[in-house]
């Protein structure tokens, strides 16, 4: 039986995402809810299949949304991310039906990488700037081919003056010029982002090690205490702060105040300044 009530946060997250994408019914599937309380849900965030998402999802959310996806359903949210900038809107009016598609195939080679979380502005604009010299360097090989078929048929039928001839080479020599142009281009974007990777991936690297001194520092029992007990203290510390709001009404909302005797083992908060949370109490 689908689900019923109130939608979640991720639920609205995953339409606001696939629903220029997928039609109403196969996120509904996907979703375990009914068609009409898809339907009336976007309708209700004002999610028209004629017009587009005003925000995506952004912050700290964004990154451990993404990562909580399949890999069909992060392809589907990356894709209609890509969709929603300017900047592929004022590509895809420029490019043919086929560019398109190998725009996003680029993007999304590059998005899905395990390395990948996010994209900086300087990545998106050098992915961006790759993606079009390969889409001109495609274009120029295509006119080159033409060229020189065109060139060859002549050349079978009809005798060339030397001046058509050299007309012909040169136009070619051009568009080999401009086909190297563009692997420049492309090498010199593949070089920063590939440095931008090999940073993240060094940046990673270096957690993953902090990581384990700090588990293999916590294999020691007076560290493990140590830490446990300022741990203790500071949430201690924080309640205390919390319940002295509560009673001079600084803090809305929750009214209950901690009981702070919890927080020692022996169940009585100590008197006076002290962080005696492993003793007896006594302060």
């Amino acid at each position: 039986m689908a689900k019923r009530g109130k939608w979640s946060q991720d639920d609205k997250n995953f339409l606001s995402a696939n629903y220029l994408l997928l039609t109403d019914q196969q996120i509904a599937n996907r979703l375990d809810r009914t068609r009409a309380s898809v339907t009336k849900t976007r309708e209700r965030m004002k999610l028209t299949k004629a017009t587009e998402p005003k925000k995506d999802i952004e912050g700290q959310y964004r990154g451990s949304y993404i990562s909580g996806l399949s890999q069909g359903d992060k392809e589907s949210f990356l894709l209609a991310e890509l969709k929603r900038t300017a900047q592929f809107k004022q590509t895809k009016a420029v490019l043919q039906k086929h560019e398109i598609e190998f725009y996003q195939e680029r993007y999304m080679d590059f998005m899905m990488d395990p390395t990948i979380e996010t994209m900086t502005s300087a990545e998106k604009d050098t992915l961006h700037r790759k993606t079009l010299a390969e889409v001109r360097l495609l274009r120029f090989m295509a006119e080159e081919k033409r060229a020189l078929d065109s060139f060859n048929a002549i050349e079978l039928n009809k005798k060339l003056t030397d001046q058509e001839k050299e007309e012909q080479r040169k136009w070619i020599a051009n568009k080999s010029k401009e086909i190297g142009d563009c692997n420049s281009v492309i090498k010199e974007c593949e070089k920063s982002l590939n440095v931008t990777r090999e940073q993240r991936l060094k940046n990673s690297s270096d957690q993953a090690v902090n990581f384990t001194t700090l588990i293999k520092d916590l294999q020691n029992p007076t560290i493990r205490s140590e830490v446990g007990n300022e741990a203790a203290m500071f949430r201690w510390m924080t309640r205390k702060d919390y319940n002295e709001k509560i009673g001079k009404r600084i803090h809305s909302g929750k009214n209950d105040k901690y009981d702070t005797n919890l927080e020692f083992k022996s169940g009585v908060e100590p008197s006076g300044l002290s962080n005696d949370f492993t003793g007896d109490g006594s302060g």
